[in-house]
């Protein structure tokens, strides 16, 4: 046997592990990296999911560079050594910023101008008058809702701006009061008590926002005082509730706030020479739940948003020269839909005493009750030139009043007034209510009702109604139309009501306009428009 020694061990090894070694591949030249450039006019594209690199024309999507200025949104960023274009990545917040300090942010493979949360929030990427980075877009715009906001307060119109502020700006947090009975101390800014909050709202503490309260506390939920002291008057105050940001009628769970809720005592008081804006609430359960005291000699403006009102002796009453403004809100029972299936009417919806009010895109559905009219009373309008009622559906009210030896279900006046405008609105009966006995709307409320429409073919020859005689029958089931007017194919009284709206009549030499949008913020079209507070749903 042949014995090998020590000094040759090493070598043999080497030359047998060399043998069976796999023989050497040439390189494949459709493949490239930093060191192995590609040839013929192409470029090396970048990384693939095994990780290797190919060589790819340069005319085929792919983005030589010298910098990153040089390279298309989608693939913003030079690659060091590359001469390519390529995405960014987690961390590159600088490149993003050196390339366009506009989009200073890397959500991959684009540079940004702002990084999103779960939801569009205000964001420290984004300036004031464009505070929210939307999720959409990753770019930022102006708030749209008070939930998009860190104080909880959106300037979702000029009326609500503090100075210095705009629409679509977000109030600052050290300009607004909150009231949450589950973390707060009444030495504020986030208090316990909504009588002490109030009383500390100033010039620079215009907006107050309801955000908690705990149970069982309707004592400290009515009775509420606006614009009690004197540094309040003259300023415009802002209450925002938990409905401020949809329509009141949609909300899937009971607010965590209610006004109200104890039958001899009011909910909101609203005293002389104030002006102030009450924003999604549900006031249900109080003698009153809105009262506004005017005073003749300087006015006293109130507008009432995104609220609802029910189960209330009065839901809202003016007195002595207020001005109510009503938008978007439900007084009376049960929306068709969402956690406020079960609430009951109010007894009346509105009393107006020397005073003023416009009301748009706005329901009134099952006020009143057999023994008492539940519609709006008005007993006598104020100094202003004009009252309108605008694009506001009118169901079921339950009690009837007399006027002028006649009955009437929806709108009452005491002597006749020529200074209230009735446009685009609508008058409907529930399936199992007995038909008004006369009309809806009272003759004394005066000659200028413009595009107005009803379910009930009884009332085809009166002059306040849009349909003529026996075209009514479409509408029998009102419920299963859910107000929106949504079905299709629903017979001509359907179609009258889609289409019979007036964008805008001239009253008293006073423009009075349909509103933008409807209830539930659906666009209304330039031309010819729906009755009531919906547009239909395609």
């Amino acid at each position: 046997m042949l014995r090998l020694e020590p000094t040759m061990r090493v070598p043999l090894l080497a030359l047998l592990a060399a043998l069976s070694a796999p023989p050497c591949q040439r390189w494949n030249p459709e493949l490239c990296d930093d060191i192995r450039p590609c040839g013929g006019g192409r470029i090396c594209g970048p990384p693939e999911a095994d990780g290797r690199r190919r060589c790819v024309p340069a005319d085929g999507g792919w983005s030589a560079c010298t910098s990153s200025a040089e390279c298309p949104e989608e693939l913003p960023l030079c690659g060091a050594g590359l001469a390519l274009c390529r995405a960014c990545q987690p961390g590159e917040d600088a490149a993003c910023r050196e390339r366009n300090p506009r989009l200073p942010r890397c959500l991959g493979p684009r540079c940004v101008e702002c990084l999103p949360g779960a939801d569009s929030i205000q964001s420290g990427d984004c300036p004031p008058g464009a505070p929210v980075c939307d999720r959409g877009s990753a770019s930022c715009r102006p708030c749209r809702l008070h939930a998009e906001c860190r104080s909880g307060v959106c300037v979702k119109d000029d009326r609500t701006a503090p100075p210095g502020l705009s629409r679509g700006m977000c109030v600052p947090e050290d300009q607004v009061l909150v009231i949450d009975q589950t973390a707060c101390n009444d030495l504020g800014p986030v208090f316990c008590t909504p009588a002490v909050a109030l009383s500390r709202m100033d010039r620079g503490h215009r907006h107050l926002v309801f955000r908690r309260t705990a149970r069982n506390m309707e004592v400290l939920l009515s009775e509420l005082d606006v614009g009690l002291n004197e540094p309040q008057r003259g300023i415009d105050l802002h209450l925002i509730g938990p409905l401020s940001d949809g329509p009141p009628d949609q909300l899937q769970e009971m607010p965590p706030v209610t006004i109200g809720g104890i039958r001899a005592r009011r909910g909101f008081i609203v005293w002389p020479r104030t002006r102030v804006t009450i924003e999604g609430f549900f006031i249900a359960g109080a003698q009153i739940g809105l009262d506004c005291i005017g005073d003749q000699a300087v006015p006293t403006e109130v507008r009432l948003v995104r609220s609802l009102l029910g189960d209330n002796r009065t839901a809202v009453s003016l007195k002595n020269g207020c001005r109510l403004e009503l938008r978007e809100s439900w007084l009376g029972r049960r929306p068709p839909q969402g956690r406020f299936r079960g609430i009951h009417g109010n007894r009346l919806a509105l009393e107006v005493l020397s005073s003023d009010f416009d009301i748009e895109n706005s329901v009134l559905c099952g006020n009143g009750a057999a023994d008492s009219f539940g519609g709006i009373r008005i007993v006598g309008l104020g100094g202003r030139p004009l009252s309108t009622v605008v694009n506001t559906t009118f169901f079921a009210q339950a009690g009837r009043a007399a006027a002028g030896g006649r009955f009437y279900t929806d709108l009452v006046c005491e002597g006749t007034q020529d200074r209230l405008a009735v446009l685009n609105s609508l008058f409907l009966h529930g399936p199992d209510d007995p038909l008004p006995a006369d009309g809806y709307v009272s003759p004394a409320c005066g000659p200028h009702l413009h595009a107005l429409g009803s379910d009930d073919p009884q009332l085809g020859a009166q002059p306040t109604v849009l349909l003529p005689p026996g075209q009514g029958a479409g509408f029998r089931d009102v419920a299963a139309l859910d107000l929106r007017l949504a079905g299709e194919g629903e017979g001509p009284a359907q179609q009258a009501l889609r289409s019979g709206g007036l964008p805008a009549v001239t009253v008293r030499g006073v423009p009075v306009a349909a509103p933008p949008a409807d209830m539930d913020g659906r666009p209304r079209p330039s031309g010819r428009l729906a009755i009531g507070a919906y547009e239909p749903v395609q």
